[in-house]
């Protein structure tokens, strides 16, 4: 499904190290991974390198045969497939909640994609049937708690039924309950999945294995 070969990112032309150094690794359809490793270690840049918002230096990823290459010809048609494809959860739910209503954010995508109403409700309404978020239809963004606002961005990656999420600290802004609802939230999904975490428990839960990365690299 998901293969990343001698990728090399940089933040910036002139920067003396690497963001990250040589990682190489796969996924298969259906398995889940778990990033861990110290703050800084490269998780986050791990995962916005999947979907293109950082380009890599060298090296590729390569997702169901479409390649993510720095320099491609067709490099923002890629990029958009694989965001079609891949739905990342970030880290800040603040970073990803933007309009005003919890309905309109996840409605977001599919209108965006020219869906006809009556289907947006119906997907909308399905996931926040299934997360437990219907009362939240109508709450003002701002105003959520950072569990609420954290269910709401999964709502509208999911939405958008993508085969690969990418979750960057998804039990950030969760209270202990609020931890183990979203752990078996994810248990219950079909989605291959990327996680991005310090929460060894959950990623002993969720995942069938573990990269450590250090300082860019895998160790």
């Amino acid at each position: 499904m998901l293969e990343v070969k001698n990728l090399c990112v940089r933040y910036n032309a002139g920067d003396s190290a690497p963001a990250l150094s040589d990682v190489s690794f796969s996924l298969a359809k259906g398995e889940r991974i778990a990033l861990t490793g110290n703050n800084g270690a490269g998780k986050s840049t791990l995962l916005s390198a999947l979907v293109g918002i950082l380009l890599p230096e060298q090296g590729s990823v390569i997702f169901d045969g479409l390649e993510l290459r720095s320099g491609g010809g067709s490099l923002r048609d890629t990029v958009d497939a694989f965001r079609r494809r891949i739905g990342f959860v970030m880290q800040n739910p603040d970073d990803q909640l933007f309009t005003p209503t919890v309905y309109d954010d996840i409605a977001f995508g599919l209108r965006s994609q020219d869906a006809p109403e009556e289907e947006v409700g119906k997907k909308v309404d399905g996931v926040m049937n299934a997360l437990g978020i219907a009362a939240l239809k109508d709450r003002l963004t701002h105003r959520l708690s950072g569990g609420e606002k954290r269910l709401a961005t999964l709502a509208g990656v999911l939405v958008m039924e993508p085969d690969l999420l990418l979750l960057d600290e998804p039990a950030t802004f969760l209270d202990p309950p609020g931890r183990e609802r979203l752990i078996a939230i994810l248990a219950g999904l079909d989605q291959s999945m990327i996680i991005a975490t310090h929460d060894l428990g959950m990623a002993e839960c969720l995942c069938n294995r573990i990269l450590r990365l250090d300082r860019g690299r895998i160790v």
